[in-house]
C-alpha cells in the first residue's frame, strides 16, 4: 500500500474464508458463537457473556442493525478499537462518523452481505494512515438475533495484533479487489476507518 498525493491512498479490503484466517483472536470470537448458536440459526445478544471472551474485548464492537434503509448504530467498543480509530464512536450512528464516505459504504456491503448470507463473514484490509502508519488486520463479523426470524446485532471483530504480517500480505495481495481511498484526516490527523 502506498500513499498516494493529494490524500488518497490505497486500500484493499476483501473477504476470506475460515480456513484462511490467521488471527487467534477472530477464530476464538468464531467458536465462541459457534457455541453459543447450538442448534440455532443465530445466537442472541443476550446469550453474549464478556466474561467468557474477557481477552477479545479490547478488539470487538457489538452494532445494532436497522433497516429500511440499512443503517448501523455501535452500541460497543473495545478500547483497541477506539485507540486504532483515534475515537470512541461508541453510541455512534456509522454514517455520522468523520470516516470517507467510500470506507462506510465498503462497510456498509459487509453488513448488507451478512445479513444477506445469515452467516459470519471473514476478511484481511489493510490501509495507510495519513502519517503513514500501515493499519492491516484481519476481522470477522457475526449476525445475533433475538427472534431467530431477523438479524439485529452483530458482534465484529478486528486483530490488530499477532497477525503472520507475511501470510497476511501474501492473502491482501492474492485479493483482486484494490481500492483506491481518499485519507479521512487531514495532515495532522491519522485517518481511519
Amino acid at each position: 500500500m502506498v500513499m498516494a498525493d493529494g490524500g488518497e491512498v490505497e486500500g484493499n479490503v476483501g473477504g476470506l474464508p475460515l480456513a484462511d484466517l490467521t488471527s487467534p483472536l477472530v477464530l476464538a470470537l468464531h467458536e465462541y458463537w459457534a457455541r453459543l448458536r447450538g442448534s440455532r440459526k443465530w445466537p442472541r445478544k443476550s446469550d453474549f457473556d464478556p466474561a467468557e471472551v474477557r481477552k477479545l474485548l479490547p478488539y470487538v464492537t457489538l452494532e445494532e442493525i436497522h433497516r429500511d434503509p440499512l443503517r448501523v448504530r455501535f452500541r460497543l467498543v473495545g478500547t483497541e478499537q477506539a485507540r486504532f480509530a483515534a475515537l470512541d464512536y461508541t453510541g455512534r450512528w456509522l454514517h455520522e462518523l468523520p470516516w470517507h464516505p467510500a470506507i462506510i459504504q465498503d462497510l456498509l456491503g459487509h453488513y448488507r452481505r451478512l445479513i444477506t448470507l445469515g452467516e459470519p463473514i471473514f476478511g484481511a484490509s489493510r490501509y495507510a494512515w495519513s502519517d503513514g502508519f500501515e493499519k492491516a488486520f484481519e476481522w470477522g463479523l457475526f449476525p445475533l438475533s433475538k427472534d431467530d426470524t431477523d438479524i439485529d446485532h452483530v458482534i465484529s471483530i478486528e486483530d490488530f495484533s499477532m497477525i503472520d504480517r507475511d501470510r497476511l500480505a501474501r492473502l491482501l495481495e492474492r485479493q483482486d479487489r484494490l481500492h483506491a481511498r481518499p485519507m479521512a484526516g487531514g495532515k495532522d490527523r491519522p485517518a481511519f476507518f
